[in-house]
């Protein structure tokens, strides 16, 4: 698995893709404003469908583009969160800590 940091300015848009794109996880969608961005990125990576979309918490610059990301791509499944501050500060936390167990492990590789 790779895992990709998208450059969208402000907000997250996290990608792990597994070998042939046979599993895409997209964690946070970023704001309105950087679709274009976050759209033509996976596209030249020619990934049409996201297995599992994940929006840490529901603030725009997380969760702005999640309805396009829906509409524009075959979403499997979506996994959110609507809790207070504190609840999805605590999801957010066990994703990325998720994350680093992932990568610690070699299952996902961070390209340099």
């Amino acid at each position: 698995c790779v895992m990709t940091m998208i450059n969208i300015g402000q907000g997250d848009a996290i990608l792990i893709r597994a070998p042939l794109n046979s599993d895409n996880i997209l964690i946070d969608t970023g704001k309105p404003s950087a679709y274009n961005a976050l759209k033509t990125y996976l596209d030249a990576k020619s990934i049409y469908v996201i297995n599992t979309l994940v929006i840490t918490h529901n603030d725009n610059d997380h969760s702005g583009n999640k309805t396009n990301i829906q509409k524009d791509f075959a979403v499997k499944q979506c996994i959110e969160t609507h809790q207070t501050t504190i609840q999805s500060s605590i999801f957010t936390l066990l994703v990325i800590l998720v994350l680093f167990i992932l990568v610690e492990h070699g299952v996902v590789n961070i390209p340099r």
